[in-house]
Protein backbone atom coordinates (compact mmCIF):
# COMPACT_ATOMS: atom_id res chain seq x y z
CA UNK A 1 0.00 0.00 0.00
CA UNK A 2 1.40 3.41 -0.99
CA UNK A 3 0.87 6.43 1.29
CA UNK A 4 -0.78 9.61 0.07
CA UNK A 5 2.50 11.59 -0.01
CA UNK A 6 4.34 9.10 -2.26
CA UNK A 7 3.65 8.20 -5.84
CA UNK A 8 4.95 5.54 -8.15
CA UNK A 9 6.99 7.05 -10.98
CA UNK A 10 7.64 3.98 -13.07
CA UNK A 11 11.35 3.43 -13.78
CA UNK A 12 12.74 5.32 -10.77
CA UNK A 13 10.55 3.75 -8.11
CA UNK A 14 8.71 5.68 -5.42
CA UNK A 15 9.34 9.43 -5.26
CA UNK A 16 7.82 12.06 -2.94
CA UNK A 17 4.92 13.96 -4.40
CA UNK A 18 6.29 17.49 -4.90
CA UNK A 19 2.79 18.98 -4.69
CA UNK A 20 2.46 17.92 -1.04
CA UNK A 21 5.73 19.49 0.28
CA UNK A 22 5.20 22.70 2.30
CA UNK A 23 7.54 25.39 0.87
CA UNK A 24 7.21 27.53 4.03
CA UNK A 25 8.66 24.74 6.20
CA UNK A 26 12.22 25.55 5.06
CA UNK A 27 11.94 29.15 6.27
CA UNK A 28 10.79 28.60 9.84
CA UNK A 29 12.83 30.53 12.49
CA UNK A 30 13.56 27.40 14.53
CA UNK A 31 15.68 25.94 11.74
CA UNK A 32 18.03 28.94 11.69
CA UNK A 33 18.40 28.80 15.46
CA UNK A 34 19.16 25.09 15.34
CA UNK A 35 21.70 25.58 12.53
CA UNK A 36 23.41 28.41 14.44
CA UNK A 37 23.57 26.31 17.58
CA UNK A 38 25.07 23.38 15.65
CA UNK A 39 27.76 25.59 14.09
CA UNK A 40 28.62 27.07 17.50
CA UNK A 41 29.00 23.64 19.08
CA UNK A 42 31.25 22.45 16.25
CA UNK A 43 33.48 25.53 16.53
CA UNK A 44 33.79 25.26 20.31
CA UNK A 45 34.67 21.56 20.10
CA UNK A 46 38.16 22.55 18.93
CA UNK A 47 38.72 24.67 22.05
CA UNK A 48 38.76 21.75 24.49
CA UNK A 49 41.78 21.53 26.82
CA UNK A 50 43.79 18.37 26.28
CA UNK A 51 45.62 16.86 29.24
CA UNK A 52 49.29 15.99 28.81
CA UNK A 53 49.86 12.27 28.28
CA UNK A 54 52.81 10.90 30.24
CA UNK A 55 53.45 7.15 30.20
CA UNK A 56 56.26 4.91 31.38
CA UNK A 57 59.21 5.63 33.62
CA UNK A 58 60.70 9.12 33.47
CA UNK A 59 64.18 8.55 32.08
CA UNK A 60 66.76 10.97 33.41
CA UNK A 61 70.24 11.13 31.86
CA UNK A 62 71.87 11.34 35.31
CA UNK A 63 70.12 8.18 36.53
CA UNK A 64 70.91 6.25 33.36
CA UNK A 65 74.58 7.28 33.72
CA UNK A 66 74.60 5.84 37.27
CA UNK A 67 73.80 2.34 35.97
CA UNK A 68 77.19 0.66 35.69
CA UNK A 69 78.29 -2.86 34.73
CA UNK A 70 78.32 -5.14 37.77
CA UNK A 71 75.20 -3.66 39.44
CA UNK A 72 72.49 -6.07 40.56
CA UNK A 73 68.88 -6.12 39.35
CA UNK A 74 67.72 -4.70 42.70
CA UNK A 75 70.08 -1.74 42.37
CA UNK A 76 68.87 -1.01 38.83
CA UNK A 77 65.23 -1.28 39.95
CA UNK A 78 65.98 1.16 42.80
CA UNK A 79 67.51 3.72 40.38
CA UNK A 80 65.13 3.45 37.40
CA UNK A 81 62.01 1.77 38.77
CA UNK A 82 60.28 -1.32 37.48
CA UNK A 83 60.77 -1.83 33.74
CA UNK A 84 57.81 -1.64 31.38
CA UNK A 85 58.32 -5.18 30.08
CA UNK A 86 60.50 -7.10 32.53
CA UNK A 87 61.72 -10.25 30.85
CA UNK A 88 58.81 -10.88 28.50
CA UNK A 89 60.92 -12.89 26.08
CA UNK A 90 64.44 -12.44 27.44
CA UNK A 91 65.03 -12.44 31.20
CA UNK A 92 68.42 -10.78 30.72
CA UNK A 93 66.99 -7.62 29.11
CA UNK A 94 64.98 -4.83 30.72
CA UNK A 95 63.37 -2.15 28.55
CA UNK A 96 62.44 1.29 29.88
CA UNK A 97 60.29 3.56 27.70
CA UNK A 98 59.08 7.10 28.36
CA UNK A 99 56.36 8.81 26.31
CA UNK A 100 55.26 12.44 26.72
CA UNK A 101 52.73 14.30 24.58
CA UNK A 102 51.99 17.86 25.71
CA UNK A 103 49.84 19.40 22.99
CA UNK A 104 47.57 18.11 20.28
CA UNK A 105 49.74 19.12 17.31
CA UNK A 106 53.16 18.73 18.96
CA UNK A 107 55.34 15.71 18.20
CA UNK A 108 55.46 13.42 21.26
CA UNK A 109 58.73 12.90 23.11
CA UNK A 110 59.77 9.24 23.26
CA UNK A 111 62.85 7.98 25.10
CA UNK A 112 64.13 4.43 25.40
CA UNK A 113 66.77 2.68 27.50
CA UNK A 114 67.68 -1.01 27.58
CA UNK A 115 69.63 -2.70 30.38
CA UNK A 116 71.30 -6.01 29.52
CA UNK A 117 72.18 -8.47 32.29
CA UNK A 118 74.60 -11.38 32.34
CA UNK A 119 74.72 -13.71 35.38
CA UNK A 120 72.20 -11.41 37.18
CA UNK A 121 74.44 -8.32 37.00
CA UNK A 122 74.46 -5.45 34.47
CA UNK A 123 76.48 -6.27 31.39
CA UNK A 124 75.87 -3.09 29.35
CA UNK A 125 73.36 -0.29 28.79
CA UNK A 126 72.01 1.17 25.54
CA UNK A 127 70.05 4.40 25.65
CA UNK A 128 68.88 7.29 23.49
CA UNK A 129 68.40 9.53 26.55
CA UNK A 130 70.39 12.75 26.28
CA UNK A 131 70.84 15.57 28.76
CA UNK A 132 67.67 17.64 28.82
CA UNK A 133 66.73 20.68 30.84
CA UNK A 134 62.99 19.94 30.90
CA UNK A 135 61.61 18.26 33.99
CA UNK A 136 58.68 15.85 34.13
CA UNK A 137 55.21 17.32 34.50
CA UNK A 138 54.72 15.68 37.90
CA UNK A 139 57.65 17.69 39.35
CA UNK A 140 56.67 21.11 37.99
CA UNK A 141 55.32 23.59 40.55
CA UNK A 142 51.63 24.32 40.43
CA UNK A 143 50.68 27.99 40.19
CA UNK A 144 47.31 28.15 41.91
CA UNK A 145 45.13 31.20 41.28
CA UNK A 146 45.42 33.73 44.10
CA UNK A 147 48.62 32.19 45.45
Amino acid sequence: MVSASLRFTGTYGIMPDMNLIDPAAAHRPGHKLLAGLLVSVLLLAGCVYRLPIQQGNHLDHEKIAQVKPGMTRAQVRFLLGTPIVPGAFDNDRWDYTYYLKLRRLQVPKTLHATIFFKDDVVDHVTSDVKEDVTEPISRRPVNAPGA
